[in-house]
């Protein structure tokens, strides 16, 4: 049986965040308002099987609480207002 599998491949980079939202001047350096969100890449095991047509079908009710491995940080947002600060790119491309 064959089947489709992804490889992915992580570059990292530093990007310039404000101190402060320009949208709604959040403080994100204040440790007691928690004004920054931090999005991660988290994989998660989802069990199931292979269907006819050779296409993972998901188990529905057994989706693992958290996965074993985390790519961080993807993005940055304000908790205030959701004003996005810095997203990473998602490229895909066919072999």
């Amino acid at each position: 049986m064959k089947v489709s599998i992804s490889d992915v491949v992580v570059t990292t980079r530093e990007v310039d965040i404000p101190e402060a939202c320009p949208k709604c001047d959040a403080d994100f350096t204040d440790a007691e308002e928690q004004n920054v969100s931090a999005y991660e890449w988290q994989d998660q095991g989802r069990p199931g099987h292979f269907g006819e047509d050779g296409e993972f079908v998901y188990h529905e009710a057994a989706l693992p609480d958290s996965g074993e491995s985390y790519i961080a940080y993807i993005g940055y947002a304000c908790s205030a207002c959701g004003a996005s600060l810095a997203e990473g790119t998602l490229e895909t491309k066919d072999a």
